[in-house]
């Protein structure tokens, strides 16, 4: 029984660990981590639940959002650390 109980929780948080991250979820995560005016809850509820063209507009208007933060100077770097490009 123990090690049934100790397989179930290692299955439920390799699970946890897995869960991808979508377009719109690193769309939602610049903006609100490099735009603070947003308004964060309202953004992930928009894009929550995206699926198939809207991935693609998720990508878009990341990329377009970076690129107009390049062209502005305004500096920012996201959560993993990584560089928006912009200085």
């Amino acid at each position: 029984m123990r090690r049934f109980l100790i397989a179930s929780i290692s299955l439920l948080a390799t699970g946890v660990a897995c869960v991808p991250t979508s377009a719109c979820d690193d769309y939602v995560d610049y903006m609100c981590d490099c735009h603070p005016e947003e308004d964060c809850a309202e953004l992930r509820t928009i894009h929550q639940d995206a699926i198939g063209e809207e991935l693609t507009d998720c990508t878009i208007a990341l990329d377009e959002q970076k690129e107009e933060d390049v062209t502005s100077g305004n500096e920012c770097a996201t959560e993993d650390g990584t560089d928006s490009g912009a200085k």
